[in-house]
């Protein structure tokens, strides 16, 4: 029989209120940091976690692609552009791009998100906490080898790795030499690191090295590739044509590296195409895409034919000759050159029937070094758009984003009522022309915004503005042919001409008074970067464009555009400043309105101004943006 022990009933009930005390603390404090988190992810809507940095910048409460694209701008500023080594008494230096260093800024941006899988480091940004997030790097490891054992060859000491020459024609051996040098991975991964960290220099040893191929590899190297590569002539077929090489001939594309301890023999592909295009016609020339010739003059269109190229893969070639040069079959090679097709073709081309000159707008303007590239680098990107009927033309997704990398430069744009420097200034003269040319050609205004403030060189209410992210300047090609986009620049102006097929005979844009003008303020500023601002007024105007066809009227569209006055920036000295702004106002209209028809070869007499009773008005889908809601790329006067 088993017996049973009692349990004292006051023990018990103490034992299970302590252990309900303790279940409701815990389940308290569970809570909390529930709570917690919660409020940690609300207060950013799941976005990157605040008080997050990458090297400094501050991408906290950001969207994925809103802190990525702050990178794109922001980083390189942090991030070196060229890379120094330093190794004993000498400084050996390369451009970034040269050694194959970047950022991947998608990755970091998806990084410095997983912030939210931990909830005690989400929490502790409701208080302030930083989070430093690294950046996650986009390296081409083979471009950087490459440098990093240029770099070698310039403070290697005695050092000869083991290989075979044949440069004359007859292979002969390299014998290995211990020496100095430095430690190529080492190198590799300490700029890696440097640059990542934004520092520019990092310091390497020099050390012993030792050859990776002794003295009985490169005889047996000699003995074995040496003699079949050099053991006669080899012929390699090019498309129709077979050229014959003689050992002298082929040799000095020759060489051997390392390779588990023995010698590997490699072919220089590219050196060998080059020598190979003075002995076939035609052999390496690319493909040529069709395209037009326009005469501004005569408003005729011509197509330059495309034409077909013939290619082939040199590291496929290399590979195939040293099998063929090292084996015991028959020493014949076929390059594998293959006739490669345009992507534009004289049939596609001539099936856009693009027969006439629908609009040409051109604006000037006053030279700085910014705008000659920003505006010349956007004309680019922008020159050979073929937009196809009903298709939705985007200068943002054509342009790309104003980056460095992109070939865009700092200049002037337009943010919180003031000219600041940015990337990209200077891009909105591109678009206010593009605008122009699409008004005139009377395609389907989408979406355009006017800048916050008045440019004088552009036409007031009839300009346009762009930012990446934020304002596009988007039109839709409703002419029911295909459009083609002709986009010149020269230094001081840039021409936008569209060319199609005409529907409309005309199209005319009449302007009406400035109206509820608004003089500006004066205002001083004790920022050490301050530059100062000349003012201009704000005001309202109105711009009608009225379609014409056979001489009548077809309709008019109506767009309304607000501009806010520039201040007047006067730049002080810390504690020297009246801090007393002067505002004015004003309300004196224009004279009369003014009626702008589309620039023909030369601007004809201005008809009287239509009658709107009979005519639907449109109203822009652009409203007035208030001073401040976004970045202009403008390029101030």
């Amino acid at each position: 029989m088993t017996e049973s022990t009692p349990v004292s009933s006051a023990g018990g009930s103490g034992g299970r209120r302590t252990a309900l005390r303790v279940g409701i603390v815990a389940g308290g404090a569970v809570a909390a940091v529930g709570l917690l988190y919660g409020v940690a992810v609300a207060t950013t809507g799941g976005n990157i976690p605040r008080n997050t940095e990458v090297l400094g910048i501050p991408i906290g409460g950001k969207s994925v692609e809103d802190a990525r694209m702050h990178l794109s701008v922001a980083l390189p500023e942090r991030l070196p552009d060229a890379m120094t080594v330093v190794a004993g008494d000498k400084r050996l230096s390369r451009p970034t791009g040269e050694l194959g260093l970047d950022v991947d800024l998608e990755a970091t941006a998806e990084k410095a998100r997983e912030g939210w899988a931990s909830p005690f480091r989400a929490i502790k940004t409701l208080f302030g906490a930083g989070r430093e997030v690294d950046p996650v790097p986009a390296v081409n490891t083979e471009t950087l080898q490459t440098a990093v054992e240029e770099m070698n060859d310039e403070v290697s000491l005695g050092f000869v790795e083991g290989g075979l020459d044949f440069s004359t024609g007859v292979a002969k051996p390299i014998a290995p030499v211990p020496g100095r040098g430095l430690d190529d991975e080492a190198v590799a991964a300490a700029l890696t690191d440097a640059f990542l960290a934004g520092d520019s220099e990092v310091a390497a040893a020099i050390v012993d090295v030792q050859p990776e191929i002794d003295q009985a590899a490169v005889d047996r190297a000699l003995a074995g590739i040496g003699a079949k590569a050099m053991s006669g002539p080899v012929t390699i077929t090019v498309a129709k044509n077979a050229v014959e090489l003689t050992p002298a001939e082929f040799g000095p594309f020759l060489s051997t590296e390392p390779a588990d301890g023995e010698l590997r023999l490699v072919v220089d592909a590219e050196g060998l195409v080059d020598s190979l295009e003075d002995e076939v016609e035609d052999l390496g020339r690319p493909p040529r895409d069709a395209k037009f010739r326009f005469d501004e003059e005569e408003e005729t269109v011509e197509i330059i034919p495309s034409r077909a190229g013939i290619v082939l893969d040199a590291r496929v070639l290399g590979d195939k000759l040293a099998d063929v040069l090292i084996g015991d079959g028959p020493r014949t090679v076929d390059a594998g050159a293959r006739t490669q097709a345009p992507e534009f073709s004289t049939a596609d081309a001539e099936a856009l029937g693009i027969s006439d000159k629908l609009s040409s707008f051109k604006t000037e303007y006053p030279y700085a070094a910014y705008r000659v590239t920003n505006i010349g680098r956007a004309a680019e990107l922008i020159n050979g758009s073929i937009v196809m009927p009903d298709e939705i033309w985007s200068l943002n997704k054509t342009v790309g984003e104003r980056t460095v990398k992109n070939g865009f430069v700092r200049g002037y744009i337009i943010k919180n009522g003031q000219f600041i420097e940015d990337l990209g200034g200077g891009v909105s003269q591109s678009a206010t022309t593009t605008y122009n040319a699409a008004f005139f050609a009377g395609l389907k205004d989408i979406e355009h915004h006017p800048h916050s403030l008045y440019i004088s060189r552009y036409p007031a209410g009839r300009e346009a503005t762009v930012a990446w992210g934020s304002k596009d300047l988007r039109f839709q090609n409703d002419s029911g042919h295909p459009v083609y986009i002709q986009a010149t620049h020269k230094v001081g102006s840039i021409e936008v001409s569209m060319w199609g097929t005409k529907v409309w005979d005309e199209i005319e844009s009449i302007s009406s008074p400035r109206r509820n003008i608004v003089s500006p303020k004066t205002v001083e500023s004790e920022d050490p970067d301050c530059e100062e601002q000349s003012p201009v007024d704000g005001f309202d105007i109105t711009i009608t464009r009225v379609f014409i066809k056979d001489g009548e009227e077809v309709k008019r569209e109506t767009y309304d555009t607000h501009y806010f006055p520039t201040d007047k920036i006067v730049c002080v000295e810390p504690g020297k400043g009246t801090k007393s702004p002067t505002p004015g106002s004003s309300s004196s209209p224009d004279p009369s309105p003014s009626r702008t028809p589309k620039p023909p070869k030369s601007t004809p007499t201005p008809k009287p101004e239509p009658s709107p009773s009979a005519t639907p008005t449109t109203t822009s889908s652009a409203p007035p943006l208030p001073v401040g809601s976004g970045d202009d790329d403008s390029g101030r006067d």
